[in-house]
C-alpha cells in the first residue's frame, strides 16, 4: 500500500547533471566565514575584531580606573612670615601657646624645656607638616588620619575611635577651631593591643586613600 506524503514534507531534490555549471560551483564553494586565514577561520577573526572595537568604545566612554589622584599645589602668596618662638615681638600670635615657652604656653610651663626636649626623639625639618599648614591656611580642607593602640583607640575614654573625650576628637575640634572647613575629615585606625610591627605592613588597610596628615601614638604598645 502507498501513502502519499503530505504537503508540507514535499520535497524537490537537484541532482548536480540538472544544474548550470556556475550554480553548481556556487553548491560546492564555501562561505567567507568558513575559509581560513593564517590558519584561524575567518568567523573567528570577526569576533576578535567585535570584541576590540567593544573594548576600545568602553575605554573612552568610562573612566580609566586607578588613575592617580592629582597632587594639588597650594600658594603662600598670602601667608605672612611671623617669628613664634620670639616672645619679645610685638603683635597678636594666632595661638594662646605661642611663643613656646611664653605666658600662654601652659606645658611649658609646667614641665619646663629639659623635660619637653627629652620627650622629642626626632624632630625632623618639619617641611612636610608646614606644607600641610599652608595647605589649611589657603583655605582648603584637611584630611587628619590617627594609628595607634589602646590611648588612640579611645579604650577608656568612650571606646569610640571618634568619641569626644578622646584626643583624636579633641584635637579635630581644636583644629576645625583654627581652621574652619565643612569638608575636613577625621578618620581613626587605630586597634587596641597593636603596636609598630603590625601597623608597619597592614597601615594601609587603616588609612584613606587620601590623607593630609597622619598621628602615630604607640607609646603604650611599643616595648622601650
Amino acid at each position: 500500500m502507498q501513502r502519499r506524503s503530505a504537503r508540507g514534507q514535499a520535497h524537490i531534490s537537484l541532482s548536480a547533471q540538472n544544474l548550470s555549471p556556475d550554480m553548481a560551483s556556487d553548491l560546492e564553494k564555501p562561505s567567507r566565514l568558513s575559509q581560513r586565514s593564517l590558519g584561524v577561520t575567518n568567523r573567528i577573526w570577526v569576533l576578535l575584531g567585535l570584541l576590540v572595537f567593544i573594548l576600545t568604545c568602553t575605554h573612552f566612554v568610562w573612566p580609566t580606573i586607578g588613575t592617580a589622584s592629582a597632587v594639588r599645589n597650594y600658594s603662600n602668596a598670602d601667608v605672612k612670615a611671623k617669628n613664634y618662638f620670639n616672645a619679645t615681638e610685638v603683635g597678636p600670635n594666632p595661638f594662646a601657646f605661642c611663643p613656646i615657652y611664653g605666658p600662654g604656653d601652659e606645658l611649658g610651663s609646667r614641665y619646663g624645656a629639659l623635660t619637653l626636649s627629652k620627650s622629642r626623639l626626632h624632630l625632623g625639618s618639619g617641611a612636610r607638616v608646614q606644607r600641610v599648614l599652608n595647605q589649611a591656611l589657603a583655605g582648603q580642607p584637611v584630611t587628619i588620619s590617627v594609628l595607634g593602640g589602646s590611648i588612640s583607640a579611645c579604650h577608656g575614654a568612650g571606646d569610640d575611635p571618634i568619641s569626644p573625650k578622646c584626643y583624636p576628637s579633641k584635637f579635630f575640634q581644636w583644629w576645625n577651631s583654627v581652621f574652619p572647613h565643612p569638608a575636613s575629615e577625621l578618620t581613626n585606625g587605630a586597634m587596641r593591643r597593636t603596636n609598630a610591627g603590625y601597623f608597619g605592613f597592614c597601615n594601609s588597610h587603616h588609612l584613606p586613600d587620601v590623607t593630609d596628615l597622619v598621628i602615630i601614638e604607640l607609646d603604650t604598645e611599643d616595648p622601650p
